[in-house]
């Protein structure tokens, strides 16, 4: 702030942040990540969504179990406090728990998406 300057530090990896090209990198850099899950991976941006069409929760911890895997590949690192988990059902869920990271991932009932809030019965 003002005539504040903080110490340089070199990056070796990674996007400029708030770059025009920075998105478009990011998603060429994971390219590769739908491969490895068995759900319908949805890539925009710096965004990524999983969908599954599942009766068995085992499918989708295994997924993020490959996704942890994934990242060690490559260095990088999901941040679980970022990642949501919404079921859309008419019927009600079950209590499931998802983990990344040796963190439950957090539930919620509705999500913004480009401008659009979507929630967990379509209404």
């Amino acid at each position: 702030m003002g005539e504040a300057t903080s110490e340089r530090k070199c990056v070796h990896s990674g996007v400029p942040q708030g770059s025009v090209l920075g998105p478009l990198l990011f998603v060429l850099f994971i390219d590769d990540l739908p491969s490895y899950l068995s759900g319908v991976a949805r890539l925009f941006a710096d965004d990524l969504k999983l969908i599954y069409n599942v009766s068995n929760i085992n499918v989708i911890n295994e997924d993020l179990k490959m996704l942890e895997e994934w990242e060690q590949m490559w260095l990088l690192t999901f941040n679980p406090s970022k990642c949501k988990v919404m079921h859309i059902s008419y019927n009600s869920n079950p209590e499931n728990s998802y983990i990344l990271h040796d963190t439950a991932l957090k539930e919620t009932c509705s999500k913004r998406d480009l401008g659009i809030i979507i929630n967990n019965t379509l209404n």
